[in-house]
C-alpha cells in the first residue's frame, strides 16, 4: 500500500520556508525592541509594547487554529494551509517563542 501524503512537494516546500524566515525575521524584530524597550524608563512604552508582542502572538496562534480561514480573512492570501503541517505547528512554536520578547517590565 503506498502512502498518498507527501510531506514536501514543489508546491508547498516554498511556501513553508516563506513563512519560517518572516517568522524568525519577526522574532529577530521583538527580540530587538525588546532590548530598546527595555533600556528606557517609560512605563507607555512598555504597556504598549507589551500589548504589541501580545498581538503578534495572537496572530500566530490564530493562523495555527483557523489555518485557511484566518489566512484569508486577515492577510487576504488564498493558499491553503489546513493540510500544512509544518506551518501549523511553527505557528504554535513561533507564538511560544515570541513570548520571549514582552518587556521584563522593571524599572529604574
Amino acid at each position: 500500500m503506498a502512502e498518498d501524503s507527501v510531506i514536501f512537494n514543489t508546491n508547498t516546500w516554498v511556501a513553508e520556508v516563506i513563512y519560517y524566515l518572516v517568522s524568525l525575521l519577526v522574532l529577530f524584530v521583538l527580540l530587538i525592541g525588546k532590548v530598546f524597550v527595555d533600556t528606557r524608563n517609560s512605563r507607555f512604552l512598555h504597556i504598549f509594547y507589551t500589548l504589541f508582542v501580545f498581538g503578534i502572538v495572537g496572530i500566530q496562534f490564530c493562523l495555527a487554529i483557523h489555518g485557511t480561514s484566518f489566512l484569508k480573512g486577515f492577510f487576504h492570501i488564498n493558499y491553503d494551509i489546513d493540510y500544512s503541517e509544518p506551518i501549523r505547528f511553527g505557528a504554535v512554536g513561533f507564538a511560544l517563542l515570541c513570548y520571549i520578547a514582552v518587556p521584563s517590565g522593571r524599572y529604574r
